[in-house]
């Protein structure tokens, strides 16, 4: 089982609004604490890893980041769920929970960098 870069799934395209390509877990924080707001969310990939990707989200004050792992099959897990793509990924977060704060169910809202592109 190798888990070399030929391996792994193709990476999202450069013209998902969502996908900021290679950046660091607290430039992504600073990044969404100065262009989004509550909900707002991105996907890098990780620096230390090539091909594998992290979800950052912006909430209240705070920031999460959920880890997004390719499968050898072509697909990418994130958590126990697996999915076909990234894409796959934002649209069930987006009609589904990603985690609960207070008994509220929370939801990615919008990609930080569709509004900030349109600068």
């Amino acid at each position: 089982m190798s888990n070399d870069v030929a391996s792994l799934p193709p990476p999202p395209s450069g013209d998902a609004p969502w996908f900021v390509g290679k950046m660091e877990r607290e430039k992504a924080e600073q990044f969404l604490k100065e262009n989004g707001r509550q909900r707002d969310f991105l996907v890098r990939e990780r620096t230390l890893k090539d091909g594998y990707y992290a979800l950052s989200i912006r909430y209240h004050y705070s920031y999460k980041h959920f880890n997004i792992d390719p499968k050898p099959d072509g697909q990418y897990g994130m958590g126990v769920l697996v999915f076909p793509t990234i894409e796959s990924i934002i649209q069930h977060y987006q009609q589904n929970s990603l985690f609960i704060v207070d008994n509220q169910h929370i939801t990615l809202g919008q990609p930080v960098m569709r509004r900030t592109s349109k600068k």
